[in-house]
């Protein structure tokens, strides 16, 4: 699987299925609240994190590979650049801040991972900041199956390597300094659980991430 099959592929699910903000519930808060400065959302979508972002006052730029995705966004941000994640094209220490929700999962395998990582962590001011959210691959899995037994969410056909959370660690520590992570267990729309869980996040099915770039030369 290579970027131009995956760009193929993400061009059509554009086409047929759109993405609500709230799929990102109860974290969205907390990932808005990692937000500073000039942003990058890679891999925007929809715009359900570009959306508030401008409205909060940001200079958001939304980048993300399908170009129908983008064609949507034209209505509320002028600053589009569509590119895939692992070959970026922004200078060295371009951002405060890059938000990566729910793509590093579409990437073809753990080498554009790394490179894509590593690609962020070059665009990113010296005390810039990566929220990146992704998928617990075994947990996710338990989800995906209780989903469609009760007739909901099928398996994202552009899901190519998710990763466990002691994949996801080993994946950021390569390069980053990691600040903040938590978990999203799902299913349970009780704030308690939610909080409590958020702790554990390797028994959830979804990891928000929080990190900094270490002292790295560009490129």
């Amino acid at each position: 699987m290579i970027i131009k099959d995956i760009k193929s592929i993400a061009e059509r699910d554009a086409i047929t299925r759109d993405y609500k903000p709230s799929r990102y519930g109860d974290w969205m808060e907390d990932i808005l609240g990692q937000v500073n400065g000039f942003v990058l959302d890679l891999g925007a979508g929809d715009g359900a994190f570009t959306k508030p972002l401008l409205e909060r006052g940001y200079r958001v730029i939304s980048a993300d590979l399908a170009h129908a995705r983008l064609v949507k966004l034209r209505s509320i941000n002028s600053l589009l650049v569509e590119c895939d994640a692992v070959n970026l094209p922004f200078k060295h220490g371009t951002f405060d801040t890059i938000l990566f929700v729910e793509v590093l999962e579409h990437l073809p395998n753990r080498k554009a991972q790394t490179h894509c990582i590593k690609g962020l962590v070059d665009a990113l001011k010296p005390n810039g900041r990566m929220v990146l959210t992704t998928p617990n691959r075994p947990l996710y899995r338990i989800m995906l199956k209780l989903w469609e037994w009760f007739g909901g969410q099928k398996p994202d056909p552009t899901h190519f390597s998710e990763l466990s959370f002691n994949e996801l660690m080993v994946l950021m520590r390569e390069v980053c300094n990691i600040e903040h992570v938590r978990g999203k267990i799902g299913l349970l729309p009780i704030k308690a659980v939610q909080r409590f869980f958020a702790r554990w996040p390797s028994l959830c099915y979804d990891i928000l991430v929080v990190a900094k770039p270490r002292d790295m030369k560009p490129g």
